[in-house]
């Protein structure tokens, strides 16, 4: 998207960053910037979006050449979209967009921008954009906001384009899963991986922060595929996933990086891997678990103390 120049970033830069701080109080040009978005929000989509041009540099002669959406989304499917949303989304935007796009929170802030104009996204963006209790408040309004147009990167890092956006989400899952279909010699298609990693946002948002802050050797495709067969009846409908032992799951499987090329392990040897990771992380977690009660204990006020 050759609209987003240096000076678009800049502006972005300076926009997110003149409204949400990382640490520290909000001075009085940040609270009264807060109160003009919030007031932009009541007015509606069109007004947003008006709104967003101006302070991204983008004049209305400026055309975005957005992915469409399947449909005009409402309040509950912008937020969290169903799985069978997610996968349309993935089979429309196919070729559409590309990981190197689709890593800026700039990017989608730009597509919501088209989305608005074309009234996508529900009349009461007041609603389909903000409720989600974390709205209680102008700050944290302004952040949820601030979150779902792109991502909130410079207050909790590359992540939150990945896990917050619902829409950059939703494509975010689905490519993983194709990525993931392809290196697991045929055992997965890509809506089955996809559905996996639709199972559980916090599980989803485990592997991803693990992906890109700690356990980067979690983005190989033949890890994740793997992880994903061993889960592959989990769905939203069957209850979804255990975050924690997701990500344990996949945490103890990349140990063996520092071993060996999983590239070159045949399938088979990996399917039996990540169960055997799977147990591990059980054990870990449930040792885990009992130390915590013991300390608890420790700590306990005795009886005549």
């Amino acid at each position: 998207m050759d609209i987003l120049s240096q000076e678009t970033r800049q502006l972005f830069s300076a926009w997110q960053e003149g409204l949400a701080k990382k640490k520290g109080d909000r001075d009085e040009d940040m609270i009264e910037r807060q109160e003009e978005l919030m007031h932009t929000v009541e007015q509606g989509p069109s007004v947003l979006a008006g709104y967003l041009r101006d302070q991204l540099g983008l004049g209305t002669d400026v055309s975005i050449k957005a992915p469409p959406l399947p449909r005009k989304l409402t309040p509950s499917e912008y937020r969290d979209p169903c799985f069978q949303l997610e996968r349309d989304i993935c089979r429309d935007w196919q070729g559409l967009v590309q990981p190197g796009l689709a890593s800026q929170p700039l990017y989608w802030t730009v597509l919501h921008v088209a989305w608005l104009e074309e009234g996508l996204i529900g009349d009461q963006i007041d609603v389909a954009l903000l409720s989600g209790g974390r709205d209680s408040t102008v700050e944290e309004r302004t952040r949820n906001l601030l979150r779902r147009l792109g991502g909130l990167a410079h207050v909790r890092g590359k992540i939150s384009v990945l896990v917050n956006c619902p829409l950059g989400r939703a494509w975010w899952r689905g490519y993983v899963g194709q990525l993931a279909a392809e290196h697991s010699s045929d055992a997965l298609t890509s809506e089955a991986a996809h559905r996996v990693l639709h199972a559980s946002n916090p599980a989803w948002e485990k592997l991803a922060g693990d992906s890109v802050r700690r356990v980067t050797v979690n983005n190989r495709p033949e890890i994740r595929a793997a992880l994903i067969y061993h889960f592959r009846d989990a769905s939203r409908e069957s209850g979804g996933v255990d975050a924690d032992h997701f990500q344990r799951t996949a945490q103890v499987l990349a140990r063996h990086g520092s071993l060996i090329s999983f590239d070159l392990v045949p399938w088979t040897t990996l399917i039996e891997m990540a169960a055997n990771a799977a147990q591990t992380a059980t054990t870990e977690l449930e040792r885990e678990a009992r130390q915590r009660e013991q300390e608890k204990a420790r700590r306990r006020p005795q009886k005549g103390q």
